[in-house]
C-alpha cells in the first residue's frame, strides 16, 4: 500500500510508464458525493466534470483514457498550454503525434513559452518542424523576439521559409516593440501561390521585401508600425491594404503603392514622406489620416512619381472611391496641394472631412463630386476656415445631398461654412449641426 493509502497507485502513473505497461486496473475509488445543484431558481448546474467518464472507460477497456476524447477536444487542450509544454504531449501516444502533424495553426511566439531560453526556443521550433513535416498550414504566427533581450534575437527567416513550404494561407510576423535590422536578411520578396493574408508588425521592410508580385492570390495585407523604404509596394491581386500604427516611410522618395485590384485602403498616421497612390479603379472605401509627422516635399532628385511630376500624391488614386475619409492636421498642405489637380470623384457617395480645408477647397471638392449623398464635416478649429475665399463660380449640388456638421459651437467659422454651402445650392433643410458645447 502506498503512503497515500491507495492500494494500487500504478494506474495514476500510467502516463509516465506508457499505456501498455499498466497490467492491472486501479482499484475503484470511493463513491463520490452527489453532484451539487445551483441555488438559483430554475437552474441546475451539475458539478460533474467533462473528464469524469473518461477514467471509468479507461478502466473498463485498459486503453489510453485520452483516446475517448475527440481530436477537437485534444486540440483545445493543446491550445491552452505553453508551446514547449504542449510539445511534450507528442511522447504520450501516436494519437498526440498525429495531432501535431495535422495541426494547421502554429504560433512561434517566444514569450508564449514557459522557458525563456533562446537556445531552447530554437530547439523546440526545429522539433515542431521535424514532427509536422511539410503538412499544410492555414495560419502561422511568428514572433521569436524577446523585449528584454532583443539583441540576441532568434533568427526568424527559417521559420518564414518553413511556413511558406507548408503552403501557409495566413502569415503574421512581428518583432515585438522594437526596430532592428531587416527581418528578411537578403531582402528577398515573399513567393507563394497560397498566401492570402500577410501581417507585418514592428519590422524593417526594405527594397523588394514589399514586392508581392510573387503572391498571386494575396488579398489582405497589414503593415503596422513598420519602417518602409522600398522602390514600390506592389501587388496585382491585393484587395485590402492597411498601413497603420504610425509607420515610417522613406525620407527620399514618395513610395508608390501599385495595387490595381484594391477594394479598401486604410492609411493611418505615419512619419516622413507620404506615399504616392497609383490608380485603383476598383476602390470602394478608403480612410486617410495625415498626422504632423508626414510631409510632401522630397529631399532628393530621384523621380518618385509625386512632386517631381506635379501630380496628385493621394487624391488621384482615391478618385474611384465610394466611401472616403480624409483627415489631416490643419497645417498640412498635402490634400490642398492635390486639389490643384483635383480629379473627378464620380462614384463618391459618402465623404468625411475634418477642418484642414478652406472655403475654396470645400467648393472644389463639391464641384468634383457630382453624386455625393452624404457629407460629414468635423470642425474643431473653425478659425482656419475663416480666412479662406470661396469660389466665384456658382454651381448647384445634388438635391439629395445631406450635410452633417460636428463642431464645438456655432461661431463665425461655422457660419461661413454655412454660407459657402448655401452658395452651392444646399438648403438649410439639408444640413444638420451637432454641437459638443451646449452653453
Amino acid at each position: 500500500e502506498s503512503r497515500s493509502g491507495d492500494p494500487n497507485p500504478r494506474g495514476l502513473n500510467t502516463i509516465g510508464m506508457g499505456w501498455e505497461e499498466a497490467s492491472s486496473p486501479p482499484c475503484s475509488s470511493p463513491r463520490p458525493p452527489a453532484p451539487r445543484a445551483s441555488t438559483y431558481p430554475g437552474v441546475i448546474l451539475r458539478t460533474r466534470h467533462l473528464f469524469d467518464e473518461m477514467h471509468k472507460k479507461a478502466v473498463d477497456t485498459g486503453m489510453d483514457p485520452f483516446r475517448v476524447l475527440s481530436d477537437d477536444v485534444l486540440e483545445h487542450i493543446l491550445s491552452l498550454m505553453p508551446g514547449d509544454e504542449a510539445l511534450q504531449t507528442c511522447v504520450l501516444s501516436t494519437q498526440w503525434r498525429d495531432l501535431w502533424r495535422r495541426k494547421t495553426n502554429l504560433r512561434f511566439i517566444f514569450e508564449n513559452w514557459s522557458s525563456f531560453s533562446r537556445e531552447r526556443f530554437n530547439k523546440l521550433a526545429k522539433l515542431i518542424i521535424h514532427l509536422r513535416g511539410d503538412a499544410s498550414l492555414t495560419n502561422c504566427q511568428i514572433n521569436p523576439y524577446s523585449d528584454e533581450d532583443y539583441i540576441n534575437f532568434t533568427e526568424a527567416k527559417p521559420l518564414v521559409e518553413y511556413a511558406l513550404k507548408c503552403r501557409v494561407e495566413k502569415l503574421s510576423i512581428c518583432a515585438s516593440d522594437i526596430l532592428y535590422e531587416p527581418l528578411l536578411v537578403d531582402d528577398s520578396p515573399l513567393i507563394s501561390r497560397h498566401l492570402r493574408t500577410i501581417e507585418f508588425r514592428f519590422l524593417d521592410l526594405v527594397d523588394s521585401s514589399v514586392d508581392f508580385s510573387g503572391c498571386p492570390v494575396l488579398e489582405e495585407l497589414t503593415i503596422e508600425r513598420c519602417y518602409v523604404d522600398a522602390e514600390k509596394i506592389c501587388s496585382n491581386s491585393l484587395k485590402h491594404l492597411r498601413l497603420v500604427g504610425n509607420c515610417t516611410f522613406s525620407e527620399d522618395i514618395h513610395i508608390p503603392i501599385a495595387a490595381p485590384r484594391l477594394i479598401s485602403l486604410e492609411l493611418g498616421s505615419f512619419q516622413c514622406l507620404s506615399p504616392f497612390l497609383e490608380e485603383m479603379p476598383l476602390l470602394e472605401k478608403a480612410s486617410i489620416l495625415l498626422g504632423n509627422g508626414c510631409y510632401n516635399v522630397c529631399h532628393s532628385d530621384r523621380k518618385c512619381g509625386g512632386c517631381s511630376h506635379k501630380k496628385c500624391l493621394l487624391l488621384n488614386g482615391l478618385s474611384n472611391a465610394v466611401d472616403l475619409k480624409l483627415i489631416a492636421a490643419p497645417e498640412l498642405p498635402i490634400f490642398k496641394r492635390d486639389l490643384e489637380w483635383c480629379p473627378e470623384f464620380d462614384k463618391l457617395k459618402t465623404l468625411k472631412l475634418n477642418d484642414w480645408f478652406t472655403a475654396t477647397d470645400l467648393v472644389c471638392i463639391l464641384q468634383h463630386s457630382p453624386n455625393l449623398e452624404k457629407l460629414t464635416l468635423k470642425i474643431d478649429f473653425p478659425e482656419n476656415f475663416v480666412g479662406g475665399e470661396g469660389s466665384r463660380q456658382s454651381f448647384v449640388c445634388p438635391p439629395h445631398l445631406v450635410v452633417n456638421i460636428k463642431c464645438r459651437k456655432v461661431d463665425n467659422g461655422v457660419c461661413k461654412i454655412l454660407d459657402v454651402l448655401r452658395t452651392c445650392g444646399i438648403l438649410l433643410e439639408q444640413i444638420s449641426i451637432k454641437c459638443r458645447d451646449r452653453t
